[in-house]
């Protein structure tokens, strides 16, 4: 079974309230106990006072005697009154098990006054004040007056049973209020979590109402903050969806258009071979086509070579390359070219062995670029310099011919693809620049364009990073 965020953040959420009802419930129940004390501790004081006080005026035995039997009706009535209300008291019942306890002692010890259920002994020592006491197996807490002009001593208890009941009860009622309140967060929690990942819903309805072409980015606008970041990370994989899309759309438009001439004048030259009579005149036409085939080899291979430099990526396999050997295997390569055309290729490098981290393969097909494209374009029994030098941050790879060489208000165009200088009679592909410029880009380096210190002809540089 797949996993659910809404189910993960629901469950541990009523987890979490769970625990805090817990926690809760505990905490009422001993953070209260200084409060339940004190107020018990208040009771006691006030009931002693006011027994005190309603006493105070009565001398006589007779008096007493006729008050004590008041108070032996108390629980009769108490019960009389609760019954007759018990929707306003059921809760308060258990309250009966713990009722306040009065004694009144006169000076000679005997106990001339005292509540219903008040032990016939004293509930305390007789020492004024707040005291502690265990008595018939319980405890109480007691608060003991003294009259100084009748001698009588007023002695007012409380189980402290009862503390305990208190703190209990309101923390059970806390805890049934939580409990009955529970189900209903769970549902408030379930609706909150449901608006709150509806934004991932709408997103993936935008996403699955999508044609497959269509490769624009998510709007988020109105996505929240907590998303956003994998929107975002979506768009961005939209966007190099598109562009591999884009690229391979523009390599076969490419391949089409770059194709269809050469291909057309292989026909050409091929029908004119097949009609020839004449050995010098197929001969020629063969020429001709094998030209042709060698401009078509040419282009494919430039062409497959810019399609696998993805722009905006990384170059993998970056090693510690020798770049002068690297220029040495091309130049040797490309060495019957120039033969062909009687030109003076060297090589001059600042050391004899210059280290870079590099792709050596691309660097390998960068140079052979540049040197190709040098030759082309630089005229019969001419001159090609490969130079490579270092400092302490980079390595400059130069390449000067004596060729026409190209405007300076173009050098900024013949890194685009296709494009070539009106008026160039050399082959080409119009691509050679282009696989320079983004092989370079892969290695965060710089191409540099500009006329030799003497004569004419261009100085391509590229400057790479150690």
């Amino acid at each position: 079974m797949r996993s659910s965020i809404r189910r993960l953040l629901l469950v541990n959420l009523l987890v979490c309230v769970a625990l805090i009802i817990v926690l809760t419930a505990v905490g009422v129940y001993y953070l209260g106990t200084n409060d339940v004390d004190e107020l018990m501790d208040r009771e006691l004081v006030h009931s002693t006072l006011v027994f005190k006080a309603l006493l105070s005026a009565i001398d006589g035995r007779e008096d007493i005697d006729k008050i004590q039997s008041k108070l032996d009706n108390v629980l009769t009535d108490e019960a009389t009154i609760l019954n007759l209300a018990p929707k306003n008291h059921s809760r308060n019942n258990s309250l009966k098990d713990f009722p306040l306890q009065y004694q009144l002692w006169d000076k000679s010890g005997h106990l001339i006054l005292h509540s219903t259920d008040a032990p016939n002994e004293p509930l305390s020592n007789g020492t004024v004040g707040f005291s502690n006491t265990f008595l018939n197996n319980k405890s109480w807490r007691v608060y003991t007056s003294y009259n100084n002009q009748t001698g009588n001593t007023f002695i007012v208890g409380a189980r402290n049973a009862l503390q305990t009941w208190l703190k209990q009860s309101v923390a059970k009622d806390d805890i049934y209020i939580m409990l009955l309140t529970f189900p209903v967060l769970g549902i408030l929690i379930w609706l909150v979590l449901a608006h709150g990942l509806s934004s991932l819903k709408k997103v993936a309805d935008e996403l699955a109402t999508r044609e497959p072409n269509y490769l624009e980015p998510v709007d988020i606008q109105r996505v929240p903050e907590e998303i956003a970041s994998l929107v975002d990370e979506l768009n961005r994989l939209l966007l190099r969806l598109k562009q591999t899309l884009d690229r391979e759309q523009r390599f076969a438009s490419d391949a089409a258009h770059e194709l269809r001439t050469p291909l057309a004048a292989l026909r050409t030259h091929a029908q004119v071979a097949l009609k020839a009579t004449d050995n010098p005149e197929v001969v020629t036409a063969l020429r001709k086509v094998m030209s042709g085939v060698e401009r078509s080899t040419h282009v494919v291979q430039q062409l497959l070579t810019l399609s696998r430099l993805v722009p905006g990526s990384t170059l993998d396999n970056q090693t510690d390359s020798d770049v002068v050997n690297i220029a040495r295997e091309t130049i040797s390569d490309i060495i019957p070219i120039a033969l062909d055309k009687n030109i003076d290729l060297s090589l001059e490098p600042q050391n004899e062995h210059i280290h870079i981290i590099a792709n050596g393969i691309t660097v390998g097909i960068m140079m052979r670029n540049l040197i190709d494209n040098a030759i082309r374009y630089t005229p019969n029994d001419g001159k090609v310099i490969v130079s490579i030098f270092e400092d302490s941050k980079s390595v400059t790879i130069r390449v000067t011919d004596n060729g026409p060489g190209i405007p300076p208000k173009l050098r900024a165009r013949v890194f685009e693809r296709f494009f070539r200088v009106l008026g160039t009679k050399a082959q080409g592909s119009g691509l050679g620049l282009a696989i320079v410029q983004q092989i370079t880009g892969l290695h965060h380096g710089q191409v540099k364009l500009d006329s030799p210190k003497e004569g004419t002809g261009l100085q391509i540089s590229i400057i790479l990073p150690k």
